[in-house]
């Protein structure tokens, strides 16, 4: 199994995802700790998360076919049956996270992702 590494240096303010350690912005530990609790097969996983004095580094499943805006706009338009299925699979997804009392706070196309069977895997902050 493919993972990125996110990780957040805790002196600066900038936001980045690399394949490797390097410097993202800050974490509160209620979002590592919420990121641990969600275990869903249309979310991204969290596979690992070390913190250091200075870095915290969350290791995140790929989604190899990457995200609903690219998708979308590769094709121009979904047939109807396609948005079902994936509507459906957000609704799952955001409906287990409502049930454990965490929030998504940016619902947007580029977080929603595909996975390598073009199931959704939703990404982005929860909380």
């Amino acid at each position: 199994m493919f993972c990125i590494i996110n990780s957040l240096d805790s002196h600066q303010n900038s936001q980045q995802t690399q394949t490797g350690p390097g410097r993202c912005g800050e974490v509160s530990a209620s979002e590592t700790s919420t990121l641990q609790k969600i275990s869903h097969p249309n979310i991204i996983s969290t596979f690992q998360i070390v913190e250091t004095e200075r870095y915290c580094f969350i290791a995140l499943e790929i989604a190899e076919n990457g995200d609903l805006l690219d998708y979308f706009n590769s094709r121009g338009h979904l047939p109807e049956e396609e948005a079902r299925h994936i509507f459906q699979q957000m609704c799952q997804a955001i409906s287990y996270i409502h049930s454990l009392g965490i929030a998504h706070r940016d619902i947007n196309m580029e977080n929603v992702f595909f996975n390598k069977n073009m199931d959704v895997k939703l990404g982005g902050e929860y909380g």
